[in-house]
């Protein structure tokens, strides 16, 4: 980030686990809901830093921060927290970023930034998961979800549009995941060209990752 020195960044969400409030069952990954909150906030302010304030920042919850809302049907006790804490407490009120809910998305210039909803664990799930997103929305879109990296593209009479699945920054060692992993690591970054928005996927692999100007980062 300090390299790139972005004017706008946007996180696609399930930055949190809330692995205590899901519904599935999952042991633990490391932590309670506190530990989380706490990691997230301090991630976040590192970030502004890195950026500066001026760089504008989205953040478009996803599934697992949705876990928040869903528990207040069973935990009442827990609206009010979810309502007026969570983005609080997540950091995001801190460091002026200014977030949606999961659903939401952000038009940046005629590309869809949301977190996605679609996913299959099949073969090729990822571009499966682009193909819906990209015929829900009508056009070219970045989401996450999925975990996995993805790139799917078609032409109309309105342009070529793509959909680009960004996969993930997450542990790859889940206690309740059996066997080997087939989730894949990986951001994006874009340059804005004649009022264009032009995307470079950015795979991430065991030692690092290259940027698209050619500097390897390791991890």
């Amino acid at each position: 980030m300090g390299d790139y020195k972005p004017d706008k960044l946007f996180y696609v969400g399930d930055m949190l686990d809330l692995w205590s409030w899901s519904g599935f069952g999952n042991p633990p990954t490391e932590g309670d809901v506190t530990d989380e909150l706490d990691v997230c906030r301090e991630m976040l302010s590192r970030h502004r830093k890195i950026v500066g304030p001026d760089c504008e920042t989205f953040f478009t919850l996803g599934n697992h921060e949705e876990r928040a809302s869903r528990i207040t049907n069973f935990r009442p006790e827990f609206r009010a927290y979810v309502a007026r804490r969570l983005p609080e407490e997540m950091g995001l009120t801190d460091n002026s970023i200014r977030y949606l809910d999961w659903g939401g998305w952000v038009n940046y210039l005629g590309v869809t930034i949301t977190h996605g909803e679609f996913v299959s664990n099949a073969l090729y799930g990822a571009a499966n998961a682009a193909r819906r997103n990209i015929t829900k929305f009508g056009g070219s879109g970045i989401s996450g979800h999925t975990h996995r990296r993805a790139c799917v593209a078609f032409s109309s009479v309105r342009g070529t549009h793509t959909w680009y699945d960004l996969g993930c920054t997450t542990r790859m060692d889940q206690p309740w995941k059996r066997g080997k992993s087939d989730w894949e690591w990986g951001i994006a970054t874009s340059i804005v060209f004649d009022n264009q928005v032009h995307v470079q996927q950015i795979p991430i692999h065991e030692h690092g990752f290259a940027s698209p100007a050619g500097k390897f980062y390791r991890r």
